[in-house]
């Protein structure tokens, strides 16, 4: 049982870090992206910062993913059923 959580928790951490990656390059692209488009316009009136928005909110769900896995690990019923029994 203790081998079957630690596979879960490892698999919780490989989870996380892509989560990580995918947030890191989608935020390169949407600033790159922002950056380049309102350059070549030319109009600042235009020059809204857009990609702020899915990062924030993106960076809510990736604060609650890391809290998840590495601040608080939560045990499976099973695993607990099965200290009891030891």
């Amino acid at each position: 049982m203790e081998n079957m959580f630690q596979q879960k928790r490892a698999s919780n951490k490989v989870a996380f870090k892509y989560h990580l990656t995918s947030y890191l390059l989608m935020n390169i692209f949407f600033w790159f992206s922002w950056f380049s488009y309102g350059r070549s316009m030319g109009d600042q009136s235009n020059w809204l910062t857009w990609p702020l928005y899915p990062m924030l909110f993106g960076a809510v769900g990736l604060l609650c993913h890391f809290l998840a896995v590495y601040i608080l690990p939560v045990k499976t019923n099973e695993t607990n059923e099965y200290q009891e029994f030891k």
